[in-house]
């Protein structure tokens, strides 16, 4: 399933954990240590691009 959202609607409904617009990352925290990865693409919409546990 391929997820795609906005920028505003990552920022309002998620725990964000990070933003660094300037490269189109932001990671969201999904549960306990597990973080989501979403980047900005051409069409200026976020794909969910992976998670990793911290």
């Amino acid at each position: 399933m391929i997820i795609s959202l906005t920028e505003s609607y990552l920022l309002e409904h998620y725990k964000v954990y990070s933003v660094d617009l300037q490269r189109g990352v932001i990671i969201t925290q999904e549960a306990d240590k597990w973080f989501g990865v979403w980047t900005r693409q051409e069409d200026g919409l976020y794909l969910y691009t992976g998670r990793f546990h911290k």
